[in-house]
């Protein structure tokens, strides 16, 4: 392998320097790499090479059969121009060539001399190949010897028909899986927009209340039992950090407690915004109907509020500690009083 640019031909050695060239071979692949030094401006290079037993020599016809842009380049390509010179002039009547590729941006055509090949905008997944057919006349006989007996210009043009059709095939059942992909997308649309619909009706809006009434009178709770006590019964008589909230609810609706939000504090550059809740204490003072459990939490509250704390969050934390642990034992001693 050579290659030469406008200051000469370069020297092969692996160093990488300006004016060297490097070959790496592997099974399949030859990586042939040059460097040199520009800046904003075009070079052209020649690189030459000897292909081994490329060529099917028939007994009157040959044939070469060459990728000349594969489909795994780094990049794609704006143009293409190759010209395939014989050894011996023919006439232009007895040369045949073949394209595959891109079918619609590429051309092939004979001379006297040989072929001429032109493509354009070739992607990096996309190839162009060259079939040129061409008698054996054109070698000495001395140089080279048949090696495909069989070869003849019918075969090559069987083989050709052959590629057009199954061609043909993949492009009609291509365009068929397109024709049935965009009904599928339309479906799929549709039944999309039909299950939204369903589930929106079925669980995304509010049920209409049955019955007869004002709207103030369908929002009134069906019965008068605290809110904790309700959520007690209907947990299996267990205790949560729910049933402390919902006291907590209803005694801010009752006028005991004032629940107030603060601007949301950042601890940090990389946490998010948390919203901050406080509970201010009013005056009013305790009614004689209040529950045991509704008494503990005003004075809870009371209790956390002189040592300093008003965040909904640390005074919960500290008030259903200590309401718990009552709860538990008072549990316990029912059991025991049971037994």
């Amino acid at each position: 392998m050579r290659i030469s640019g406008p200051g000469g031909p370069f020297v092969h050695e692996n160093s990488e320097r300006p004016g060297t060239f490097l070959v790496r071979r592997s099974d399949d692949m030859i990586d042939f790499r040059w460097f040199f030094e520009a800046e904003d401006e075009r070079r052209t290079f020649t690189i030459s090479y000897t292909l081994e037993e490329a060529v099917v020599v028939g007994p009157r016809w040959s044939e070469f059969f060459w990728t000349w842009l594969g489909d795994d380049r780094p990049k794609s390509n704006d143009s293409l121009s190759v010209r395939l010179d014989l050894p011996r002039a023919v006439p232009a009547d007895s040369l045949h060539p073949w394209t595959r590729g891109v079918r619609d941006r590429i051309t092939a055509s004979a001379h006297d001399g040989g072929f001429e090949l032109t493509a354009r905008s070739i992607d990096d997944h996309e190839s162009v190949r060259l079939r040129a057919v061409f008698p054996t006349s054109v070698f000495r006989r001395d140089s080279v010897s048949v090696n495909d007996a069989a070869f003849s210009l019918a075969s090559a043009r069987q083989d050709e028909q052959g590629y057009r059709e199954r061609r043909e095939e993949q492009e009609a059942y291509n365009a068929w899986l397109a024709g049935i992909g965009r009904k599928l997308a339309v479906l799929t649309a549709v039944l999309s927009i039909g299950a939204f619909v369903y589930f929106y009706r079925r669980w995304g809006s509010r049920h209409p209340v049955s019955g007869t009434g004002s709207d103030r009178a369908s929002l009134v709770p069906p019965s008068r039992e605290k809110p904790a006590l309700v959520g007690w019964l209907l947990g299996n008589r267990t205790t949560t950090g729910g049933h402390l909230m919902a006291t907590l609810l209803d005694l801010a609706r009752r006028g005991y407690f004032n629940l107030r939000e603060r601007s949301p504090e950042k601890e940090g550059w990389l946490t998010q915004e948390k919203p901050v809740f406080t509970i201010a204490s009013t005056d009013k003072e305790p009614e004689a109907d209040l529950l045991p459990w509704e008494a503990d939490m005003l004075e809870l509250r009371a209790l956390q509020a002189r040592r300093g704390g008003n965040r909904a969050q640390r005074a919960l934390q500290a008030a259903f500690q200590r309401l718990l642990r009552l709860v538990q034992r008072l549990e316990e001693a029912d059991q025991i009083a049971r037994l």
